[in-house]
């Protein structure tokens, strides 16, 4: 199953415009993916599967329902070792971001610490081509 919850209430400003697609097996949470629609873009801020679910393909099935049919560039940031897995669903290196990740990736190792003491890489993926129509 999934479920597509917006995260608007209670929570900091950073996450207010968030969405959360989450995958379960009857009752039970298997993984989570958080993302933002922004202007021009969209934002993918967390990817998560729970350890005995990992390895069967929740997480990546969860990606590929977020960009499926998206008109516009999606972002993420992963540690080094993760790269691989986004290269299979179609993401690659970027070296330009958007001022509002870089912004939150800013305010987010601020607090927590994650990012800077991780090797981080930028990966972007390519909007959704239309079908080229006959006249």
């Amino acid at each position: 199953n999934l479920l597509n919850n917006p995260t608007n209430q209670g929570v900091d400003a950073i996450f207010r415009n968030d969405t959360v697609l989450l995958h379960t097996i009857g009752d039970e949470p298997t993984s989570y993916c958080v993302f933002v629609q922004c202007d021009g873009y969209q934002f993918i801020s967390s990817v998560f599967t729970f350890p005995k679910f990992r390895r069967k393909g929740y997480g990546k099935r969860l990606l590929r329902e977020v960009v499926r049919g998206v008109r516009q560039p999606t972002y993420l940031i992963c540690t080094g070792e993760l790269e691989p897995f986004y290269a299979k669903i179609g993401f690659t290196k970027s070296t330009r971001l958007p001022w509002y990740i870089k912004w939150r990736l800013k305010v987010v190792s601020t607090l927590s610490g994650w990012f800077l003491s991780k090797r981080c890489v930028a990966m972007e993926k390519a909007p959704a081509k239309l079908p080229v129509q006959s006249r």
